[in-house]
């Protein structure tokens, strides 16, 4: 029960920080766009 509950819990940390990883780089990715077309 408790390798179970401890399973899960590290499944869940590593897709929260996977999907922090992905926003951050949306994010980034969109902030490079917005400056490269206002510099242009």
């Amino acid at each position: 029960m408790l390798d179970t509950l401890a399973n899960f819990a590290s499944r869940a940390i590593t897709i929260d920080l996977v999907l922090r990883g992905v926003a951050l780089f949306l994010r980034l990715v969109f902030e490079a766009r917005r400056l490269a077309r206002r510099r242009a």
